[in-house]
């Protein structure tokens, strides 16, 4: 998707280029051209990287408390959540905002609940946060949201990787 950024690039060299080849500013024209030859060139290669790196996007999620990795948790329990992103393509993604989603369930106590920076096969995004359920139910953990930018801030690409987890949270124990 084109961003306001890149659209108000565009439109000016555009309108320049018009008004060069109308006066026949030889110079001008050829300048023109050059920048949106080399616009038109980032676009076909921050769409080539989007629909070949975000095929490859894996998703690894690892609850924890006390007592190590759990697959279930108790109420009033805080658990920390680790999130780790990783791509195996050739191309790196050079500008990635990751944002997880909290389940309903959950009150998010520390942490943030997303991260950017460049994801690469050799450098996967890991972000943490804790949170704790008042009460008993599921845990339902849908996925994380992916944007995509390029550096110059032309383009942006928005998706959601789907990773359905689910957990049990147990009552409470009353201790006496």
């Amino acid at each position: 998707m084109l961003t306001t950024r890149g659209f108000w690039f565009f439109l000016p060299t555009f309108a320049i280029l018009a008004v060069a080849l109308l006066f026949g500013a030889v110079q001008l024209t050829y300048i023109c051209l050059t920048l949106i030859l080399w616009f038109l060139s980032h676009w076909f290669l921050f769409q080539l990287r989007v629909l070949i790196s975000l095929r490859r996007i894996k998703l690894e999620r690892k609850l924890t408390t006390s007592r190590g990795d759990v697959a279930s948790v108790w109420a009033r329990q805080k658990v920390s959540c680790a999130v780790t992103v990783t791509q195996s393509s050739v191309f790196a993604l050079p500008y990635v905002i990751v944002t997880d989603r909290l389940p309903a369930l959950a009150r998010l106590d520390d942490g943030e609940l997303g991260l950017d920076g460049t994801l690469s096969s050799e450098a996967p995004l890991t972000f943490g946060y804790t949170f704790a359920c008042p009460a008993p139910g599921w845990l339902r953990f849908e996925g994380v949201k992916i944007e995509v930018a390029d550096l110059q801030g032309f383009f942006t690409y928005a998706t959601f990787v789907r990773d359905p987890r689910e957990y049990r949270v147990l009552p409470a124990l009353a201790v006496k």
